[in-house]
């Protein structure tokens, strides 16, 4: 990244990291840092995993492309645990639920994920088997992504319910099928509603949900249930960093 205003493309319009985030209702604390450290330095001196895909999707990131990046996290540290096998079966489960956006059975895996994390309750039904530092963490994380995909879900149909709509009255103003006014929805970036518009706060949750993810995330890295370390947030940001410069690269 290179400091100063950069082009944001569905804008046409130059506009600063440090705007951007505005624009998204990033974490002040977030704002507060590129303020701070300016452009290029809170991206590649960034050592947080959330921080990285708020400052991606101020970009112009596509959130399914970040939910990737972020699945692609969970799997690595995933691969970490053997067991218990309940727990493990259900991760599994509710990450390929979310890596296909399957909102047939996505609702339900989130919960059971949450389930398993909750540290009131026994995991799965292997109670007796003890569950590793930081397995009830991982299985937040894997919930807390799951959930930011349906948010994702929702804020489509609702973009997709309003633009329709609008169609409706374009093509009966001027005596056209319908079709013919109705745009087509490409990937759903941050920027692709504004604040007054319904698909505004599910777009938000599903980049918020995300980052609260990479932070359960790090907690299952430190082998806390309860807390996480500096050196684990960055290692979660150095797993997500290679893919997210990439795909800003090529914006």
């Amino acid at each position: 990244m290179s400091d100063g205003a950069v082009l944001l493309p569905w804008y046409g319009r130059e506009m600063s990291l440090e705007a951007a985030l505005r624009r998204a209702e990033a974490p002040d604390e977030l704002i507060a840092w590129v303020e701070e450290a300016g452009e290029q330095e809170a991206w590649d001196g960034n050592d947080r995993g959330d921080w990285s895909l708020w400052m991606a999707a101020a970009r112009g990131v596509p959130i399914g492309r970040l939910h990737t990046v972020a699945l692609d996290a969970l799997a690595v540290l995933r691969a970490r645990f053997d067991r218990p096998p309940a727990l493990l079966q259900t991760l599994d489960a509710t990450l390929q639920a979310a890596a296909t956006a399957d909102g047939t059975v996505l609702l339900a895996r989130a919960e059971e994920s949450e389930a398993l994390g909750a540290a009131s309750s026994p995991v799965g039904a292997d109670y007796r088997v003890q569950a590793p530092p930081g397995a009830r963490a991982l299985a937040r994380a894997t919930a807390l992504l799951a959930r930011a995909v349906e948010a994702r879900l929702a804020a489509r149909a609702a973009l997709e319910q309003q633009l329709g709509l609008e169609a409706l009255v374009r093509a009966g103003s001027v005596g056209v099928p319908q079709f013919v006014m109705q745009p087509a929805i490409g990937e759903l970036t941050i920027f692709s509603a504004s604040r007054d518009q319904p698909s505004f706060a599910p777009l938000v949750y599903a980049l918020d949900a995300a980052g609260e993810a990479m932070r359960e995330a790090a907690r299952a890295v430190a082998g806390d249930d309860d807390s996480r370390t500096e050196e684990a947030d960055a290692e979660i940001a150095d797993l997500l960093f290679e893919s997210l410069d990439r795909m800003i690269a090529r914006l």
